[in-house]
């Protein structure tokens, strides 16, 4: 072969070889499009299916709750993530449990309630002659009508209820014959030593005005997120949702009234009648939040509440040292429930104890630093039961009110003494949104 044979021989390997590297970078670039196809294709797929489940959750939501057509589509259309939609559909259900206002208000002014006189309704009650009490008659029939149910006596207006929750702590009147006399001071009026309502102050939420049971979404388990290998298809998850359920419950007590009182007391007398009715209930109302047992007609409470929170308290006596105390804190963080309105609730005898509790053998500083413990308020009632700690938050309890206060006058219980007994009802429930907001001592 001569050398011009070879060289046009070598010529040729050389072009079916440049023709070889084109066509093998060819295909790498065509592998490389493909690669990216699928990973294309794989990210839509992935958004698709979450966008599938975000809109299944909200219809499960939606539905369960009977939230309105405007409201759920407005939320699958916005994008709207399933978390603040739970969120939304929560306020849409307490909204809608208070979308009468009015039911147990009639519009009273602040003028309204000092002219409405609890004493004339009592009395007229008793007689059955409301002549002198015809302001007080309205005001019960405006209530009767917005309830659609009639009273065992009279209603007392929720603007009066309320008036007078916000003032100092109720009154025993049991011993009010002891008002009559010619220099009686009725602002002097002495009275009994009782527990105070504090739960109200410690940030439970109240849902007033209610009508029938009263059912509030919950999610008791999230959807899932993880992270994706290359190409996989994302898997579905569905959110747990359940509710929590309030149904009226009826708190009733008794107030007695001597034929003296009815006759000769004080103006003044009215503000002890009203606290001692109206504070009477709230106490009541206290001691169904702390510890309600969920039987025989009462709420369930914090302490029995399933899922709460629990922490070993050594001492024999309930008082917690101060590692102890920040297990409290330490367990609620954990749940991620670490928000609100956060307190310790506890007996007198601990609260005053932790004051003398040192945290540490060297700084002076005590577990209780002006009712203060870690920083959260610190609150000590004998409604508490002995030897228990509750903290949590407070913004997690719902009490809900059906109705107001109902007072019917019972003549025939002190009918030889001239006397009467005012028997009021009150229907409640109560309720932990989230038992992981609160830690107890096991």
């Amino acid at each position: 072969m001569t050398l011009a044979e070879r060289i046009a021989m070598l010529e040729k390997i050389a072009e079916r070889s440049k023709d070889q590297e084109l066509q093998l970078e060819s295909l790498r670039e065509q592998l490389i499009l493909e690669k990216n196809k699928v990973d294309v294709e794989g990210i839509k797929r992935a958004a698709m299916n979450e966008e599938k489940a975000r809109i299944r959750e909200l219809n499960a939501i939606a539905d369960k709750f009977d939230v309105d057509a405007k409201m759920r589509s407005e939320a699958i259309d916005s994008g709207v993530s399933v978390d603040a939609f739970r969120e939304t559909v929560l306020d849409f259900i307490e909204a809608r449990a208070l979308k009468n206002p009015i039911k147990t208000q009639i519009g009273m002014t602040q003028d309204d309630v000092r002219t409405y006189s609890l004493f004339k309704a009592i009395r007229a009650q008793s007689t059955g002659n409301w002549k002198d009490a015809s302001y007080e008659l309205e005001c019960s029939q405006k209530v009767a009508e917005n309830l659609g149910k009639d009273a065992r006596g009279f209603y007392v207006p929720w603007e009066v209820q309320r008036d007078t929750m916000g003032t100092a702590a109720g009154t025993n009147i049991t011993d009010a014959g002891a008002l009559v006399g010619t220099d009686h001071l009725g602002n002097a009026f002495i009275d009994r030593l009782r527990a105070e309502s504090v739960i109200g102050q410690m940030g439970a939420r109240f849902l007033t005005g209610l009508v029938g049971n009263v059912d509030i979404p919950r999610l008791s388990a999230g959807a899932s997120f993880y992270w994706l290998a290359e190409g996989e298809d994302v898997t579905d998850s569905v959110a747990t949702l359940d509710s929590v359920t309030l149904s009226p419950k009826t708190i009733a007590g008794s107030v007695p009234m001597t034929r003296r009182l009815l006759k000769q007391s004080d103006p003044s007398v009215e503000a002890i009648i009203r606290n001692d009715l109206v504070m009477g209930a709230a106490l009541a109302i206290d001691t169904a939040v702390i510890a309600g047992t969920g039987a025989n007609g009462q709420p369930l409470g914090i302490i029995g509440t399933t899922g709460v929170n629990t922490v070993t308290v050594a001492d024999a006596g309930g008082v917690p040292t101060y590692p102890e105390t920040i297990q409290f804190e330490t367990t609620v963080a954990e749940d991620n429930g670490l928000r609100g309105s956060l307190n310790y609730l506890t007996t007198p005898t601990i609260k005053g104890a932790l004051k003398a509790s040192a945290i540490d053998a060297g700084s002076g500083m005590f577990v209780n630093e002006a009712n203060q413990a870690n920083g959260y308020p610190l609150v000590g009632s004998t409604l508490v039961p002995t030897k228990r700690v509750i903290f949590g938050n407070f913004n997690d309890i719902i009490i809900g009110m059906w109705g107001v206060l109902d007072i019917e006058v019972d003549k025939a219980t002190l009918a030889a003494s001239g006397g009467l007994v005012l028997r009021v009802f009150q229907d409640v429930d109560v309720a932990v949104r989230h038992p992981e907001s609160f830690a107890i001592d096991a």
